[in-house]
């Protein structure tokens, strides 16, 4: 199936809610990190505090109470879809990789560096999918994710406080256009 086929990449929605976090690091075990694309499943609700309950191509949902997904009207626990952020989906993925753990199909995960963390975090949720879609900053072409010279770049500066497992990022965007001099 798709966890064998080494030329099928796998999305996670990197919420917590969708796939286990246990799931989550079994399956980078099993893919490698190069196939796997960290994405939100986010729905036009994510970031409006003042909506509780929606309609979306008729069907009625809801804001969990706690605000992290979003569940079928009148089905407590359900899953509707997600108000996960990229950076919050980020943020995620340095506490899994940060701290050791079982898993389901795994026994162990042990926990790697912050730097190391940093990396496939980065690759997960920005690398990998610019590459699945060819995207490089410059018309599209092939080349993804590439900052170079001539490139445009959106980047983020990444501030990190917090212990392994227990991280709060805070992303700050920045844009660049890369020159040669």
């Amino acid at each position: 199936t798709i966890l064998r086929n080494d030329a099928v990449s796998v999305e996670l929605i990197v919420d917590g809610y969708h796939v286990h976090p246990q799931y989550v690091r079994d399956v980078f075990v099993r893919k490698g990190m190069d196939s796997c694309i960290g994405i939100t499943d986010s729905i036009f609700v994510n970031g409006l505090s003042k909506i509780k309950d929606f309609s979306l191509a008729g069907l009625k949902g809801r804001v969990s109470d706690n605000r992290a997904y979003l569940e079928a009207a009148g089905k407590a626990n359900s899953l509707f879809g997600s108000v996960l952020s990229s950076d919050r989906g980020f943020n995620n993925l340095i506490n899994w990789l940060t701290k050791k753990g079982e898993g389901v199909w795994y026994r162990q995960h042990e926990a790697y560096s912050l730097e190391e963390a940093l990396v496939y975090a980065v690759q997960i949720m920005c690398d990998n999918p610019a590459k699945k879609m060819e995207i490089d900053g410059r018309e599209g072409r092939a080349g993804a994710g590439r900052i170079r010279i001539g490139n445009s770049a959106d980047l983020n500066w990444v501030h990190l406080k917090g212990e392994a497992g227990k991280y709060q990022c805070e992303l700050e965007p920045i844009h660049l256009q890369l020159e040669q001099t």
